[in-house]
Parts: C-alpha cells; structure tokens; sequence
C-alpha cells in the first residue's frame, strides 16, 4: 500500500507559521544534527546486555498478543533494554514518519514514507505540498539516491548509513545500546491506541532528555520526543503503519530496474 500524508492543520497547539526559506536552511541543519544526536551519541557497544539476577527471563515472548499483557511490573530500568531488544519487527510494512524540530517560537516538520519489504528498505521524501521530492533505498549494504523525475540515480555503499537513519528516526537498537546508568524511567504506556514500551534517557553530552516509545505489538518506534528542561525541541512521530507487504513496484530505479529481483538472487 502506498499513501501520501495528509497536510498538517493549523488548529494544532504548535505555535508560529511556516518558515521561510532562510528557516528552512536552519531546520535541514538542527535535523541533520538530530540525527547524529539519536544515532552517533549513542552509537555504543553492540554486546548483548545481560540481565541482572532477579530480571525478566529474556527467552519470554515479548511482543504482545491474544491471551498475553504486559504489566508495569514487567517493565524495570534493570531490564526493559532486554525486554526491547526481544521486540521484532514486522518482515514487509509501510510507515509514514513525521521528524518535527522546534526553535524560537516557530516550528518545522520534514515527512517521510517508508517501505520494507525481502530486506529492501525505500524511503520517500515529501515536500511542503506533501509531493515526492526524492527518494533513498537501501539494500543490504547498497545506497541508490535519486529525485522525482529523473532518470539518473546515484549508487554506493551504505557505509555506516542505515535504512532508519534514511528517516531520521531512532530505533530499538538506540535503546539497547545506551549507557544503562543513563536510563532514568520506564515501564508502560499508550500513544493514542498503541500499546508500547517506553524508555526515559538522559544524554549528558546534549543535555536531552529523551523519550522514546516503542509498540509491542509490531516492535517499531511509534514516538520520541527530545526535550531540555521543559521544552521540546525535537519530536518524531511514526503517524500511520500499514503490515501489508507493499507493492513490487515501488522498489524500482528510475530506469526500470528493480531492485528486489537483485536482492533475491
């Protein structure tokens, strides 16, 4: 399935108006900063966290369904690192990601569309009329980058580039790998109607506090909100999931080549 998302509405509680093209410029920088914020600071050791004594039996299913809750008392700064490393995503889904970045009374959102699919990741990006403006897929460790309407693309190696840092969103692996001394709260709650793990870190190298909150039912990000002292200052809101197998089609190169038939050779 595919979807353009929907123009944002003025009555919401975000103050200010559109930004002109000098605050644009200011919004692409504090974006690209955000990302190394939610992916380099805690771009830590990959080894698997081990549980305290006492801790959730890792080996428990996770990922909730029919017949089985998790409870607050599930959920403890000692162990909800382990509890969402269990999490697994969904093998084909779509997502579309709202990034939000507030500075000086005024604010900006960059909206993405995302599709997954065979281990082929393609991420649109819209502009301010919610039209495609270019595109990023990722397979495996090949990078393809083009804009609406051309024909010619670039192709490279990922290098250190993943398929959600195309999206500007953290992940679960965010969590798993901070610094558990930096973990301040966690446990249960519900954003909107999704049930979800959350995970309070403060970062001591930006001064952030952040919130992250993860589904358990599809194990994906559904909100993190970035905020020093009472203010946010960046928000990223994954505003519609669709884990229908999206369509073949989307994962072509401009010239008509596609991609999946490669990455199941």
């Amino acid at each position: 399935m595919k979807w353009n998302i929907p123009k944002k509405s003025s009555d919401g509680p975000r103050p200010g108006t559109a930004p002109r093209i000098a605050a644009c410029i200011v919004v692409v920088a504090a974006l690209i900063i955000a990302i190394a914020l939610s992916t380099g600071l805690f771009g830590r050791s990959s080894d698997h966290i081990s549980l305290p004594e006492g801790s959730a039996d890792p080996a428990q299913p996770t990922v909730e369904k029919q017949n089985y809750q998790l409870s607050d008392a599930d959920i403890t700064l000692e162990n909800v690192q382990q509890v969402i490393e269990q999490l697994r995503r969904p093998e084909a889904y779509s997502v579309a990601i709202d990034n939000t970045v507030f500075w000086d009374q005024d604010w900006s959102t960059c909206q993405v569309n995302q599709y997954v699919r065979d281990g082929v990741c393609l991420t649109e990006y819209l502009d301010t009329t919610q039209e495609i403006e270019r595109y990023e897929m990722i397979d495996g460790n090949t990078y393809y980058s083009w804009r609406s309407g051309r024909k010619g693309y670039h192709k490279s190696s990922t290098g250190s580039v993943t398929a959600d840092q195309t999206a500007m969103i953290p992940t679960y692996e965010t969590i798993v790998d901070t610094e558990p001394s930096e973990l301040t709260d966690a446990g249960l709650r519900s954003v909107g109607t999704i049930p979800c793990i959350y995970c309070v870190v403060k970062d001591p190298m930006s001064g952030y506090t952040i919130t992250y909150s993860v589904s358990t039912v599809t194990g994906l990000l559904v909100q993190a909100d970035y905020s020093r002292g009472d203010e946010i200052v960046r928000s990223v809101s994954v505003t519609a999931v669709n884990t229908e197998t999206p369509e073949k089609e989307l994962f072509e190169l401009p010239d008509g080549t596609q991609v999946l038939d490669d990455s199941l050779s």
